[in-house]
């Protein structure tokens, strides 16, 4: 379950689910802790270059802590010690466990009858754990696709 303190800021956790047996040596070792998200982390999918004094500029793969959704199209955060407006279409939500990467070529991926095509420097959102070197991500527009890992990086 994800938490947030009242400023917004990421939470970091430690409990006793932290330890775990290790397999080598058979002594418990500590996991790292996880850290949660506050449930208004967005993360930025298309540079924005502000044209106004109270707007944001903002790059793809910035993440931005949204703090005022009252209009439609135009939403206000705060990204890199900075506060202002961008456009609500550029950014989409990082929930628990998600993780934004950067498409380093493009591509087509699929998911049963469904294709994304994917461009090189396109934002996506890695929404579950790897497996044999493939990640299942989300687009944008909440298209979802298993990717190889091979052609995906940090954002």
């Amino acid at each position: 379950m994800c938490k947030a303190l009242s400023t917004g800021e990421p939470v970091c956790v430690r409990d006793l689910s932290t330890w775990e047996e290790h397999p080598l040596i058979g002594r418990q070792k500590e996991r790292k802790p996880h850290r949660l998200l506050p449930t208004n982390l967005y993360v930025v999918l298309y540079n924005f270059t502000s044209r106004h004094p109270d707007e944001l500029d903002l790059r793809a793969g910035y993440k931005v802590t949204v703090t005022d959704t009252s209009d439609p199209d135009w939403w206000q955060g705060k990204c890199l010690g900075r506060t202002g407006y961008f456009p609500s279409k550029y950014v989409t939500r990082l929930n628990c466990g998600e993780k934004p990467l950067q498409v380093t070529h493009n591509l087509q991926v699929t998911d049963g009858d469904n294709g994304i095509k994917l461009l090189r420097d396109q934002i996506v959102i890695q929404i579950g754990e790897e497996v044999e070197g493939m990640v299942m991500i989300r687009n944008g527009d909440n298209q979802q696709g298993v990717c190889p890992l091979k052609y995906l990086q940090e954002a």
